[in-house]
């Protein structure tokens, strides 16, 4: 990859050592049985194929947008998905946090269908050197200039350490690493970290909305005694 890039997979893993990954095998050690749901088959929808080098030169969103057909996530949750409730559109979603249209569009929707369930998991990411952050497809890291050069890394709120330490705007990486997280249904969180206090400025008084999000991800179970819930019940950030 160019010079400040890093691509890096699993949204739900923490660095070794700390103390939430202590704190996440014990949680882990808890019976969570997911209830499986029959959903209304969609057509897979064929991933467009982009000028990968692009990414290796990519300093910004704006270098990627056309190749790759990026877009803010708060302006797709708002314009492109039909996202149940309609509340979701209205969290304050990080402008850090960008998607490809390959990620975006996983099936080919139906007219009234509301795109919750067939949404997909960002389970790679491309870290820019502005401090942004892509949602990839699952085959978009495959591409030439996407190599992993790591077989496990992680994005976690080290990762945004990491960012923030390469000269990205360190606020606005953690951001975008708590909404990617938040959109792949992750409930666990270093609540003594900056990540955290992102967490809690996007779904701070917004329970339900994310619970109906964790829900598409068949986790809304997991939500009680859960970082994720003592962000959504933290007190609400002001307007300005």
């Amino acid at each position: 990859m160019g010079q400040g890039h890093e691509v890096l997979a699993s949204l739900h893993g923490n660095t070794a050592g700390t103390a939430d990954e202590e704190c996440e095998r014990e949680l882990e050690k808890e019976e969570e049985q997911e209830v499986e749901r029959e959903l209304p088959a969609m057509k897979p929808r064929r991933e467009v194929e982009w000028n990968y080098a692009a990414a290796a030169a990519a300093r910004a969103p704006g270098d990627l947008c056309a190749a790759a057909g990026l877009q803010p996530l708060a302006s797709a949750v708002s314009e492109q998905l039909r996202l149940v409730p309609a509340e979701l559109a209205s969290l304050c979603w990080p402008g850090s946090l960008w998607a490809t249209g390959n990620f975006l569009a996983a099936v080919e929707m139906e007219a009234g269908t509301a795109a919750n369930n067939y949404l997909r998991a960002p389970e790679a990411v491309l870290a820019l050197p502005s401090g942004d952050i892509v949602l990839l497809s699952e085959r978009e890291p495959n591409g030439r200039a996407l190599e992993l050069r790591d077989p496990s890394p992680t994005l976690s709120s080290g990762a945004a350490a990491r960012l923030a330490g390469r000269g990205a705007a360190g606020g606005a990486a953690a951001g975008a690493v708590a909404a990617a997280r938040l959109w792949g249904g992750a409930t666990r969180f270093d609540r003594r970290g900056e990540v955290f206090g992102e967490l809690c400025g996007l779904v701070a008084g917004h329970k339900a909305p994310v619970e109906a999000l964790l829900s598409a991800r068949a986790v809304s179970e997991r939500l009680a005694r859960r970082d994720l819930e003592a962000a959504c019940e933290a007190a609400a950030p002001r307007a300005a």
